[in-house]
């Protein structure tokens, strides 16, 4: 029974994907799926204990990406308009896996994004997002956005209208091999809430480990590593999306889920997925 959901559940991930495949040979910057499946492991995948390790063999790291989406096709250069309205296209994900983490972390250095999130995606405040070991692909969605101002935040819109997507996939793919904080979901000893576990079917929740991954690591390319987040940030981000102060989920996901919550279950929430750091701060 196991084994038929998870196909059920890769092959509706895959069909996104999956471009017709008539030539033979890669065509021009064509990445193969070894290649692909080779790409160093996210640092919000680390340090899981070692009874889980097991279970996540099957995906490659958290990108949810089969061979047959992979397979070899006549590559086509990165169209702009895709990139500007956001569409899940091959050649966005293939821009995203080229990312090289030396040429971001070199841009980084350039552009100061340590005086916001630190030197390796660790930010000092805790109003202000850590982005150390995020998956890139929900990374560069987040930067494009603000690039084009679908996400509105005055600065960094204005450093991602300085970057193109090329660097913007570097910067992805530096953050994303960075170790996050310590965090409490990874150490305690405490039953999980429920609503990380079990959800509330009563009010249409599913279990917030469906998306984000057992240990928060997150899953695909949407659902972002949540584990070592910054408390008071994650607070701020579920608040803004009840509020429908930021509307940049797929299908609207995140605000019907935080509509139903109450200010007490977020603190929970928070509490539970947050860098210990940031809950000794408060």
């Amino acid at each position: 029974m196991k084994k038929m959901i998870f196909n059920i559940v890769l092959t509706s991930l895959v069909i996104p994907f999956a471009i017709s495949s008539s030539s033979a040979e890669p065509g021009p910057g064509f990445m193969s799926f070894e290649e692909f499946s080779g790409l160093p492991v996210p640092g919000a995948m680390l340090d899981f204990p070692n009874a889980v390790k097991n279970k996540y063999q099957p995906f490659i790291w958290n990108r949810m990406m089969s061979k047959r989406a992979i397979g070899p096709f006549q590559q086509k250069t990165i169209n702009m308009d895709e990139a500007e309205e956001f569409v899940w296209s091959y050649p966005v994900i293939q821009l995203i896996g080229r990312g090289n983490p030396l040429s971001g972390e070199r841009l980084s250095n350039i552009h100061e994004c340590h005086k916001c999130h630190g030197k390796t995606g660790v930010s000092d405040e805790n109003d202000t997002p850590s982005i150390a070991g995020q998956a890139r692909p929900y990374a560069f969605k987040q930067m494009v956005e603000y690039k084009h101002k679908i996400r509105d935040e005055k600065t960094m819109s204005k450093k991602m209208r300085e970057l193109t997507y090329e660097e913007i996939a570097d910067i992805a793919a530096f953050y994303e091999m960075q170790r996050p904080e310590e965090s409490v979901i990874r150490h305690t000893k405490k039953a999980a809430p429920k609503l990380v576990t079990e959800g509330d079917l009563s009010r249409y929740l599913i279990p917030c480990a469906d998306c984000h991954g057992r240990w928060g690591e997150g899953i695909g390319f949407e659902a972002p590593a949540i584990a070592g987040q910054k408390a008071e940030h994650f607070v701020d981000t579920m608040t803004e999306f009840k509020e429908g102060d930021r509307a940049n989920d797929l299908y609207g996901r995140m605000r019907f889920i935080t509509q139903q919550l109450t200010a007490e279950e977020i603190q929970e929430l928070a509490h539970y997925y947050a860098s210990i750091s940031s809950l000794t701060d408060e």
